[in-house]
Parts: structure tokens; C-alpha cells; sequence
């Protein structure tokens, strides 16, 4: 049954969210390609996926390039399944997470939801504390400069210029003299590098989701998330959601998701 996790997955349907609109644009889109280890014993749970970088002035919006495309597509998803009455297929993302930085008030905005719960909580900036180093060398076409920190459990070497004057970078990094071009931890479980940078040519509009959201402590929403990962079935049948299984079944469902979440042991902050 290896087509279970992915089965249940698509069960979980996201609802519309109203937004609210700052009186903020993004200009600038930088496009990263994240590579990571999902599995901390393991060399071959390579994965990788696309994430983009929204930038204003004041404010940047973090999230991969499929839930973006995911979210863009729910009003046409709903049309068409009160039409067919089936739902179509969406992007796949390991990571439905929206990350806005707020630079004007000094926090991160973290969004996300789990299964029919929405969450956000905030973090104040800075998040990381940096030392720059002399060394220097080209990546993806920039002239970029060695910066160290550590973050959330974790040793990072980051690359940055300075010849895109944007104290930003991909997650919740940033606070450097320049866009973060590349960085991985020192393991290289977690490895971002910018593949595309480009200035708008109509800049767009900031929208916040808030009213489906409900605001608790990071503790607590990991706290939800991993009571949620460690038994996915089960939330789904305690949110009412008929299965319609064999008992042997659901007994092989139970198995095997219980040994996908052991093999998630990788998560990019430890601490």
C-alpha cells in the first residue's frame, strides 16, 4: 500500500481564505531551489523542490512554488467539483507554509494549515545573529561574500551580495548586507541556492490570510503538527472523514504511515 500517505494527502482539501491587503507591493521575485535529506539516516532521501521569494520594501513572502500554484487554483478546483463532482489534481509540495518577514514591525509571520485547522504565530527579527567573513566568490552570475550563523539547532555558511541591496533570503534567514544567494547548513541537510532573480514588471499586491488562522506560540502549533504527523489517520477519521477500509487495511494504512513518520526525523529546525 505505498500509495497510501499520498492517497490521504490528497483527501485533505484547503479552504479559501479571505486576505487582507497592505498598502505594500512586492517588486522583486528570487526563485531557489531547496535541496534537502528528509531522512537523517538516510543519504539517498534526497528530495528537492522549487521555492520563490517575494520582496517589498518593508515586507517578503517565502513559499514554494507549488503551493503558490496550489493556492491560485482553489476557487477553479471548487467550480469544477460542483460541476463533476470530482476534485482536480493539484501541485504537490512537501511545504504549505506561507513565511512573511515584516521588516517595519520586526517580526515573522508564520501561516499554516493542518488538515481543517489554521494556524500563524510570530517571531521577533532578528532571527539569527551573523559573522561576515572576507571571503568572496561567484554564484549564479553574483559576486557573493562568506556569512556564518546559527539557527534553530544548526551551523549555516550563507552566501550573499551586495549587488542586490536586500537584506533578505529564502526561510526565515535575513539581516545581511544583501540577498542570501545560497546556504546550507554545515551538514547540508537543508541547502537553498537562488536560480533567478528579476524585478517585476507589475508589482503586486500584499495579501495576508487572517481570519481563518488562529494565533498560538510556535511550542504549541509544532506541538499540533507533530501529534498530527504521528497519526494522520487517525485525524482524519476523528475529523469525521469515512475511509471505508477492511479492518486489514486500515491495520496495513496504520503501518505503513507510522514508519513514513519515523523516516521524517529531518526537520530543518531542531531547537
Amino acid at each position: 500500500m505505498k500509495y497510501v500517505y499520498f492517497s490521504l494527502l490528497f483527501i485533505l482539501a484547503f479552504p479559501i481564505c479571505k486576505a487582507q491587503e497592505l498598502n505594500e507591493k512586492f517588486k522583486y521575485k528570487a526563485t531557489y531551489e531547496l535541496t534537502w535529506q528528509i531522512d537523517s539516516t538516510d543519504a539517498e532521501s534526497i528530495q528537492n523542490e522549487t521555492m520563490v521569494l517575494y520582496m517589498g520594501d518593508n515586507i517578503s513572502r517565502f513559499t514554494s512554488e507549488n503551493f503558490l500554484k496550489h493556492d491560485s487554483i482553489n476557487k477553479i478546483r471548487k467550480k469544477n467539483f460542483e460541476k463533476t463532482g470530482r476534485f482536480m489534481a493539484r501541485p504537490q509540495t512537501k511545504f504549505k507554509y506561507k513565511i512573511f518577514k515584516n521588516f517595519t514591525e520586526g517580526e515573522i509571520l508564520f501561516f499554516e494549515r493542518i488538515f481543517k485547522d489554521s494556524f500563524k504565530y510570530n517571531e521577533k527579527l532578528p532571527l539569527q545573529e551573523w559573522e561576515i567573513h572576507s571571503e568572496a566568490k561567484n554564484v549564479s552570475g553574483y559576486k557573493v561574500q562568506k556569512a556564518t550563523t546559527n539557527f534553530a539547532g544548526r551551523e549555516y555558511v550563507a552566501w550573499f551580495t551586495s549587488e542586490i541591496p536586500i537584506s533578505d533570503g529564502p526561510y526565515k534567514f535575513s539581516g545581511l548586507p544583501g540577498l542570501i544567494i545560497e546556504i546550507s547548513d554545515t551538514q547540508n541537510y537543508y541547502h537553498f541556492k537562488m536560480t533567478g532573480f528579476h524585478e517585476l514588471k507589475k508589482p503586486v499586491a500584499v495579501s495576508i490570510e487572517k481570519n481563518r488562522f488562529t494565533l498560538v506560540s510556535k511550542k504549541d502549533f509544532l506541538s499540533v503538527k507533530d501529534n498530527h504527523d504521528r497519526d494522520l489517520l487517525g485525524a482524519l477519521i476523528k475529523a469525521g472523514v469515512k475511509i471505508g477500509w477492511s479492518k486489514e487495511s486500515e491495520k496495513e494504512a496504520k503501518k505503513e504511515l507510522k514508519e513514513n513518520y519515523k523516516s521524517r526525523n529531518n526537520p530543518i529546525e531542531l531547537e
